[in-house]
């Protein structure tokens, strides 16, 4: 059985035994749709690609010409074949329905061999139409993103082809442009006859005259401007000249400003005598043509003797190199057609006393009115103290460059110092919580109610020690980046739990009440055990803290989404807005009166944020002054399937 092609073949008619027997012939073949009026048959072709249309032409309502007519009369449907079947056979039911638009004519009855045959010769130009679309639209978009002008014409000057860069440059559409006399539509009158001569030499084979050259064009608003073209034959399959592709770039500044140079070269004289920086002329061989009077105060030496001097004696040669590479770019850019730039470079030169001086210089070739080189207008200004400044710039930024790596240096010294000074803290500690327990539990003798609640404030002050000399190693080996995590299964409320009972005698002394609402069964999560808690000791720290006595700290935990949710709030004084997002940085303190009296090392916040993300977490916070501060955590959850 053969395969289907891929293409959708629409038949319309009102009757549906001919729509059923056009699919049978068809549809083994191609896709087959069916529509029963025209309304229908305009409707699907609104949503669905269809390649075909079988339309009968006798049909109620809106009749198989109406409905040709606005297939071709739609942007995005005229290119689809259509195949008008009717009863009729005379002339004029032919001529009108050529004049609507159909592609081929069927008459009824209907024979399978001519449906098919028909069909398929239409699918094959519509395919080999496609792709001939499809190429010219490739070849378009190259055209479009060319730097330059770029024109097709027949050999009457008919446009047959203009990228964007020509549209935008005439203020036409493409659609505009295309089928129009280039002379008629683009060109000024001053320029027609000249610009119409050039079209005759092209078409009587004579392009090397007009290969290249300049005229002016006339815009959509009646501007003028000056293109130089680069023009060459279209040739057909056989070799004959059938029309001229032109590429041109609009050099109407670099005209304008030619002609404005030759017209006030007095005043440019004038100005050059008395301006303190050197302006001066130069052939394209090195050899100065002018140079202003003030190069006596730069080199020592006059005009006239510079005019006689070999640039080996105005520069070093190490620097005429650099002269000799930008005339070898000149010449590039003056066989690529470009006109208009300029070349900046400093150099060094010769001093009269046999000194150096430095100077940067800006050189520009100026063209006159037939596009042919004249010289290179140049200005030439004196830099040795830009040059010192430069150089004292370098000192300073490698001094400064050499400090900042001694401060490095002292940074990781202090990080290991801290490091080995919490170490050596530690021992001491242990030794002193140890033995304070024992008092305070009364192994070493029996301690009467104010001893005992004195030995509970050394072993609260000892846990906070701990937890700051802690909050610093971790800081120090985070920097160094010898932190090893490892993340297990995790359930968070036992974390929090186990956190807040840390914080159990300070919440006592302060009457506060601590609330906890955790969601049921949540799901796990994967946290470093040792670490984990740290995080929330600096955040409920902060909440017991910061709160009023008697009021309530609030932590909850729930799921949310895919993650687990923790949320610590207070009822304490709360953070100015404008200073939350500073509060995650290392050492940073709201406000240095408020850190005296409740005390605090900047350390905590950047802990927890450094010790969420380090759990794929993100940690924020809402508050306001006054109203107190609600910290969330949000941490991936582990699914439960796992």
């Amino acid at each position: 059985m053969d395969e289907k092609t891929g293409y959708t073949v629409l038949i319309v008619d009102d009757d549906p035994l001919n729509v059923k027997l056009l699919n049978v012939f068809l549809s083994k073949h191609h896709s087959v749709l069916g529509a029963y009026s025209g309304e229908e048959a305009l409707k699907i072709m609104e949503s669905v690609p269809v390649d075909l249309v079988i339309l009968d032409i006798m049909m109620p309502g809106m009749d198989g010409y109406e409905v040709c007519r606005r297939i071709k009369a739609n942007e995005s449907t005229k290119f689809i074949p259509v195949i008008v079947v009717t009863a009729l056979s005379s002339k004029n039911d032919r001529i009108k329905g050529i004049d609507a638009g159909a592609d081929e004519f069927l008459v009824k009855p209907i024979d399978r061999v001519e449906v098919l045959t028909r069909v398929r010769t239409l699918l094959n130009n519509k395919h080999l139409y496609d792709e001939l679309k499809s190429e010219r639209d490739r070849v378009q978009s190259y055209l479009d993103i060319a730097g330059c002008i770029i024109v097709a014409f027949d050999k009457d000057g008919t446009v047959k082809l203009a990228n964007k860069k020509c549209c935008q440059l005439l203020g036409y559409t493409e659609d505009e442009l295309i089928g129009q006399n280039w002379v008629d539509i683009a060109v000024y009158d001053d320029e027609k006859e000249r610009v119409s001569r050039v079209f005759e030499r092209v078409s009587n084979g004579n392009l090397e005259s007009v290969k290249v050259n300049e005229n002016g064009v006339l815009t959509k608003n009646k501007e003028q401007r000056i293109i130089r073209w680069n023009n060459s034959y279209l040739k057909d399959s056989d070799g004959t000249i059938i029309g001229t592709l032109s590429s041109g770039i609009d050099v109407t500044e670099e005209r304008l400003a030619t002609k404005k140079l030759r017209e006030s070269e007095h005043k440019f004289r004038l100005l050059a005598e008395n301006a303190n920086d050197v302006i001066w002329t130069m052939t394209k061989d090195g050899r100065f043509t002018y140079t202003s009077p003030s190069v006596s105060k730069l080199r020592g030496y006059t005009p006239e003797e510079v005019a006689k001097q070999p640039l080996e004696e105005i520069f070093p040669r190490e620097h005429i190199e650099k002269i000799l590479d930008a005339m070898a770019r000149f010449h590039d850019h003056l066989k690529a057609g470009k006109r208009k730039y300029s070349e900046t470079f400093e150099i060094e030169q010769y001093h009269k006393d046999g000194s150096r001086i430095w100077t940067e210089a800006i050189a520009t070739p100026v063209f006159d009115e037939d596009g042919t080189f004249e010289f290179f207008l140049g200005v030439t200004r004196d830099i040795s103290e830009r040059k010192r400044a430069d150089e004292e710039i370098k000192r300073y930024t490698a001094e400064l460059t050499r400090m900042n790596e001694e401060l490095k240096t002292l940074d990781r010294m202090k990080d290991e110092f801290i490091s080995n000074l919490s170490h050596e803290l530690k021992t001491p500690l242990i030794s002193i919580k140890g033995y304070s327990e024992l008092v305070h539990d009364e192994v070493m003798g029996p301690l009467n109610s104010r001893q005992k609640a004195a030995m509970k404030t050394v072993l609260d002050k000892y846990d906070h020690l701990s937890f700051l000399m802690d909050s610093l190693l971790y800081m120090s080996i985070v920097k160094s980046g010898k932190v090893k995590y490892r993340l297990d299964p995790v359930r968070i409320e036992d974390t929090l739990k186990k956190v807040v009972d840390y914080f159990s005698f300070r919440s006592q002394e302060k009457d506060l009440i601590m609330v906890f609402d955790f969601q049921e069964h949540l799901p796990l999560m994967k946290g470093d055990v040792e670490y984990l808690p740290y995080l929330f000791r600096s955040i409920i720290d902060n909440a017991v803290k910061f709160s009023p006595n008697g009021s309530e700290v609030l932590v909850r935990a729930f799921e949310d989404k895919d993650n687990v949710h923790v949320m610590v709030s207070d009822y304490g004084i709360g953070i100015p807005e404008h200073e939350i997002e500073n509060i995650f940085k290392r050492f940073y303190q709201i406000d240095s009166s408020k850190s005296r009296k409740y005390g605090g090392s900047g350390m905590g916040l950047y802990v927890s944020k450094t010790i969420a993300e380090i759990h794929g977490g993100k940690i924020w916070v809402e508050s306001s002054e006054g109203t107190g501060t609600t910290v969330h955590v949000i941490f991936p959850a582990m699914s439960r399937s796992n």
